[in-house]
């Protein structure tokens, strides 16, 4: 029985497409990369808490007028000094 001289390329095939060389490798690598991925994921928590705190040196009823009150809100806001051109509109519905 003769052996074949060309080396077995069975577990990492070079393909030639149009785009270029393509390694197509093991489908168990691929099957156990995905599963760890999974695994890694189902371990994180389903939920999750971002907090900011901020000191502000005013009195907390100054804080509060200026936090509660609609109107006063484009002159702290972050988001009005990203997008000056923004309309705002108060409407009652």
């Amino acid at each position: 029985m003769r052996r074949d001289p060309r080396p077995n390329l069975a577990r990492n095939v070079t393909t030639m497409t149009q785009d270029g060389p393509r390694v197509c490798g093991d489908s168990e690598e691929s099957v156990a990369i995905i599963a760890v991925f999974l695994i890694v994921v189902a371990l994180k928590p389903s939920e999750y808490k971002v907090e900011r705190t901020a000191t502000v040196a005013a009195p907390p009823a100054t804080t509060f007028d200026q936090v509660n009150d609609f109107y006063k809100w484009e002159a702290w806001s972050p988001w009005a000094k990203l997008d000056p051109d923004a309309k705002i509109i108060f409407a009652v519905l």
